[in-house]
């Protein structure tokens, strides 16, 4: 009997993580009322959600296990070195990598993993569920996000001995193994075993993104890790997260000098956990949406483990209702943002309404039932946030899907065991959230799953303390070129307040910029300049060089934001007004 399914997309779990900004559009221009830019506009999330929507549980789910020790042993590093056993199932992945030189590469990792699952199947007759082959993955210290596989299984009468069966199985598990290394760059290990009658041959493979030097999973005295490597994919940026404490998360700090594909992090994980999770993820030029490019575990106090536990962060909330979930899963999540010092969301009802409908195509689309398209529509779609109140910052996106479960605490913590997960689900600018669930009632195997968006909404009242930041990054630019500080325009700061209130209330910032220097120039009676910037990331304003360089020049800074027609995020407009000291001219 052949047994073939795919580890479900990383994505599932991780998610496509925390969505930035905007900045290099990969749509095609906007038909007239639809939204320009890489979101999908509300006529085309309505286009997709009239086909019927998809069945999104697969009919026969992995099996759940609450608890899995791991057979061993496990490579003592991070790195793809190229490892193949001896057997006559080995034969084969070799004759495929030979066929294939260069594109796939037997690794200890995935014979690691491959071993993993065949004792699962031998004990279980079933296939692991997601978040175990997630700890495989990690824990046979795979360069990979994640691992595929097959299985090739059947009672055999034990008189029949390995070689007969290998003559037998050699064709079909042959096809299996070129078939799952399809695609590349690719790692891949093969296993065989039997227990009693019950024989099973196995083959994962993993699509290589990253190559990472070798690192070892032990972190320094000071519990530091350093990843250094470079994107096998295109990458218009990489960046890389990590579990800390019982929900903390941080981010590994990025090498300045380091210029892709070349990557550099320095994750400081600390050195009270007995594990640490980190995920580096990449966004390709022209998209919004991020995908994972490794999956890692580290062990800070330098004592490995072998056993899978499932990830437990909240009590039980067991249910069958859709919308009782939908609740369930808000208030379950704020009771933890409350634990960690962090505020409560706001279920944006009518976006959970949204996604609640776009649910079923994202998981149908991520399963293969339907095109995988659809997935990156809905993500988009529910990253957009049309119907949220407010104008839009940022947004952030997440999902998870769990079988043989009605527990929507499961759910949750499935999620925040992730570092992505934690990042969007606890992130301290969040105001908003939607939740997407689908529920499946069916008494025998019940199954959870949801996508969710979480929101951040601008401000009026935090621009005055925007505009002191974006004054003091003024400062710290003409400190690093040897020069002084600049003065303060205390006279216009009024005026500067004024135009900022303008710019929400919806003139155009270059007009406004026009009335505000020329009351400016009557105000001080001496001439003034002006400088605009629309950015949606106040780290990465670049001051003109006219203003920084010179000896003496005194500013006044305001912050507003706007929203552009037909976009639905919003984005930061700051406007420097500067003149030299009285008695100079610019």
């Amino acid at each position: 009997m052949v047994s073939r399914r795919s580890a479900l997309c990383a994505v599932l779990l991780l998610a496509v993580g925390c969505a930035g900004p905007a900045k290099s559009p990969s749509r095609a221009p906007a038909k007239s009322g639809e939204s320009e830019g890489p979101f999908p506009s509300v006529s085309e999330l309505e286009d997709l959600a009239e086909h019927p929507a998809p069945d999104p549980f697969p009919a026969a789910p992995p099996l759940d296990v609450e608890s899995w020790e791991l057979a061993g042993p496990f490579p003592e590093k991070v790195a793809v070195e190229s490892s193949l056993g001896g057997g006559p199932w080995d034969s084969l992945l070799a004759d495929e990598a030979r066929r294939r030189a260069g594109l796939v590469v037997p690794t200890e990792a995935m014979r690691c993993a491959a071993r993993e699952v065949g004792l699962f199947h031998l004990k279980n007759h079933a296939e692991p569920n997601q978040g175990l082959r997630d700890y495989i993955t990690r824990r046979c210290n795979a360069s990979v996000p994640m691992f595929r596989f097959a299985v090739v299984h059947s009672a055999i009468p034990e008189v029949t001995t390995e070689s007969m069966i290998f003559e037998q199985w050699k064709e079909p598990f042959a096809a299996r193994v070129a078939e799952i290394v399809r695609g590349g760059p690719t790692t891949a290990g093969v296993w065989f075993g039997r227990d009693g009658e019950w024989v099973v041959a196995v083959v994962t493979a993993g699509t290589r993104r990253v190559r990472l030097d070798p690192v070892s999973t032990i972190p320094d005295a000071d519990g530091h890790i350093r990843l250094t490597g470079e994107m096998l994919v295109p990458a218009a940026n990489v960046s890389a997260v990590f579990t800390r404490g019982g929900l903390g998360f941080g981010s590994c700090l990025p090498d300045s000098e380091a210029m892709l594909p070349r990557f550099e992090f320095d994750c400081a994980l600390g050195t009270n956990d007995e594990s640490a999770r980190v995920t580096l993820s990449y966004t390709a030029p022209g998209r919004l949406l991020g995908d994972a490019g490794l999956n890692l575990m580290f062990w800070p106090q330098g004592k490995p483990s072998a056993t899978y536990r499932r990830p437990s962060f909240t009590k039980e909330r067991r249910t069958t209702n859709i919308d009782a979930a939908r609740v369930e899963f808000v208030a379950a999540l704020n009771d933890l943002r409350e634990d960690v010092g962090l505020g409560p969301l706001v279920e944006s009802e009518a976006q959970s309404a949204i996604a609640s409908i776009l649910a079923p195509y994202y998981f149908a689309a991520v399963l293969g039932v339907t095109a995988e398209t659809d997935a990156d529509l809905v993500a988009l779609g529910l990253l957009a946030g049309w119907n949220v109140e407010g104008v839009l910052q940022s947004g952030h996106f997440t999902t998870a899907w769990i079988p043989h479960t009605d527990d929507v605490g499961r759910l949750l913590s499935e999620m925040l065991s992730h570092p992505i997960g934690r990042s969007v689900l606890l992130a301290a600018d969040a105001d908003q959230i939607a939740v997407g669930a689908i529920v499946d009632a069916d008494p025998e195997s019940p199954a959870m799953a949801a996508v969710v968006g979480t929101y951040s909404v601008f401000s009026e009242s935090a621009h005055a303390a925007n505009a002191e930041r974006v004054y003091d990054e003024f400062q710290e630019q003409r400190r690093a070129r040897g020069l002084q500080d600049a003065k303060r325009l205390d006279e216009i700061e009024p005026l500067a307040v004024e135009a900022a209130g303008s710019v929400q209330a919806g003139v155009e910032p270059a007009a406004i910029l026009d009335q505000l220097l020329e009351a400016s120039s009557a105000v001080l009676q001496r001439p003034v300049v002006g400088w605009i910037a629309e950015t949606s990331d106040l780290d990465e304003i670049v001051f003109p060089d006219e203003f920084l360089d010179r000896s003496t020049v005194a500013i006044a800074v305001s912050v507003s934001h706007r929203q552009p027609a037909d976009q639905p995020w919003g984005h930061y407009v700051v406007m420097l007004v500067a003149a030299q000291p009285a008695g100079h001219r610019i």
